[in-house]
């Protein structure tokens, strides 16, 4: 008898978005781990990031205990003690890539301080590459779409239930179409 053991296959970048947008596979702990001198800064853009990318705001941590999912962010130096693929780190390049384990890591590696703040930025407000490696540098970055959510309303006029109704319907809850009708106000409200 012949006996078949499945290689593990790496993640690839590609499949960090769709992981994180899905409902099932949506991370509900997000460890945010950044090094260096503008570590808070680069944390809350990694957190505006992620969020933008996640079905539900997941709950961000700064420690890898329990998360679901860790986004490291660093000099390619700062790194190297915390990252399984160090040939990733060789290069004289801004990248991001995914690293190997038993939790998913997103790494954000740049050689110096100033290109990790320009990585950050562009992994904040872009989408990740569609190819089927496991790293995207920052020029790659650039050349995808960005990253926006679509307005919930268009610039017109609307009526005010029109906007209540929405707005509850957005946020999950669910109220009687009779609770509705008690407001009698119908003035127009401009969203601009």
């Amino acid at each position: 008898m012949a006996r078949v053991h499945s290689r593990d296959r790496k993640l690839q970048i590609s499949e960090i978005e769709p992981r994180l947008a899905h409902p099932m596979t949506s991370p509900k702990r997000i460890a945010i781990i950044a090094k260096g001198e503008q570590a808070y800064a680069l944390e809350a853009i990694l957190a505006q990031g992620i969020a933008l990318r996640t079905f539900k705001q997941p709950q961000f941590q700064f420690t890898q205990t329990n998360a679901d999912f860790v986004v490291l962010a660093g000099t390619h130096s700062q790194l190297r003690a915390h990252v399984k693929s160090k040939s990733m780190l060789k290069d004289n390049m801004s990248l991001v890539f995914v690293d190997s384990g038993l939790r998913p890591k997103l790494i954000l590696a740049a050689p110096n301080e100033k290109q990790l703040m320009k990585l950050t930025k562009a992994f904040a407000s872009h989408h990740l590459s569609s190819g089927r490696t496991n790293s995207t540098a920052l020029f790659e970055l650039y050349a995808n779409a960005s990253l926006q959510k679509k307005p919930v309303l268009k610039n017109s006029r609307y009526n005010f239930l029109t906007l209540v109704a929405l707005v509850f319907h957005r946020h999950g809850t669910h109220i009687l179409a009779s609770s509705i009708l008690m407001w009698k106000t119908r003035l127009p409200v401009q969203v601009n």
